[in-house]
């Protein structure tokens, strides 16, 4: 069981928790957010759902960093994904 999350499965798809980085725009300015795989595909889904863009979504949640005095941008993305999983926040908290 373990072994099947920690080992390669044959498939040419990196496992889930490999981490990749991406450029985003935030308010004109260029930065780079590393997550693993699982939960850039969750966030996509989230800004989908919710009816933005990833990186719009992305700078909502750096707003909301900068405005409770976090500096740490991927763990919020990475709190965000886990509550929309717990069902402790709903996609549209993300927008209002």
């Amino acid at each position: 069981m373990v072994e099947d999350l920690c080992c390669s499965t044959g498939s040419a798809m990196p496992p889930d928790y490999f981490q990749e980085k991406r450029s985003v725009r935030i308010h004109g300015r260029s930065t780079t957010v590393r997550l693993e795989r699982m939960f850039w595909r969750m966030l996509e889904d989230a800004a989908h759902r919710a009816r933005v863009s990833l990186p719009k979504l992305i700078e909502r949640l750096h707003d909301h960093t900068a405005h409770v005095g976090a500096n740490n941008l991927a763990s919020c993305c990475r709190v965000v994904c886990l509550k929309l999983c717990q069902g402790t926040m709903r996609v549209d908290d993300l927008i209002s």
